[in-house]
């Protein structure tokens, strides 16, 4: 069954978001290389993090991050013995956590030159160090003269991107490109189809394209999503408004 959402579903923030992070890279791999080769080639390659907030950078993209007790009621206590409250919130140690992150690089061939980084932003991007971090990474990719775009289809957390426009805005997507030098900013909210995105190669040969609905679509029907998430819960962290949510069958 398809995406039952016009854009991104919000039930994919959580748990199933480290599997989708992967596939839906893997499908603008694909998508890129159909168009673009044998010149240009889009390849997958991986980086570390180290997440010293996993419990909560991670929230419901891990699942039994934490345990919240439901019944939060004191027991009588036996006068005869002394016994501890039992807790409001029981949560494990914040023990850093090694994340292994996924992206892609738009390479010529010819040269092996480096072109265009693509990143679909993680959680742990977003927070922390971990955000200084990867801003410092796309500030020393684009000194090196390399094109970096960043899709963003997490809310939840501190955008990467600094402006008043990103700020209002549930979605966004930046092209930081070198050759003019500037930012180009798409930005969507939940219920609008997530736009086409440029993917800056040689400067005679224009842009390529990402089609970031068609393949979150395509992901989402792969996956199974339609059958593995319980649409009668609510969606991950932050609250939606009830007019923004479709009537889901």
């Amino acid at each position: 069954m398809e995406n039952p959402f016009v854009g991104m579903d919000p039930f994919l923030e959580g748990k199933n978001w480290k599997e989708l992070h992967q596939n839906l890279l893997g499908n603008f791999q694909k998508q890129l290389n159909l168009e673009l080769l044998p010149r240009y080639s889009a390849q997958m390659d991986f980086y570390v993090r180290i997440d010293v907030n996993p419990q909560e950078n991670q929230r419901g993209v891990y699942p039994n991050v934490a345990v919240v007790l439901e019944d939060t009621t004191v027991p009588a206590r036996d006068e005869g013995v002394l016994t501890a409250d039992a807790p409001t919130i029981v949560t494990p140690l914040p023990v850093p956590t090694k994340i292994r992150i996924p992206y892609l690089k738009v390479t010529e061939l010819s040269s092996n030159r480096v072109l265009t980084v693509i990143e679909l932003i993680s959680p742990v991007n977003k927070s922390g160090e971990a955000r200084k971090t990867f801003i410092k990474k796309r500030n020393r990719l684009l000194r090196r003269n390399i094109n970096f775009l960043e899709i963003d289809l997490i809310r939840r957390l501190k955008p990467t991107v600094e402006h008043p426009i990103v700020e209002v805005a549930d979605y966004f997507a930046t092209l930081h490109r070198v050759a003019p030098p500037n930012r180009e900013i798409w930005v969507f909210d939940l219920g609008q189809p997530i736009p086409r995105l440029p993917v800056p190669l040689l400067s005679e040969d224009g842009d390529g394209v990402i089609d970031v609905q068609r393949g979150l679509n395509e992901c989402y029907v792969n996956a199974g999503y339609r059958y593995r998430i319980d649409y009668t819960k609510k969606p991950p962290p932050p609250a939606i408004l009830p007019e923004k949510m479709p009537k889901i069958p």
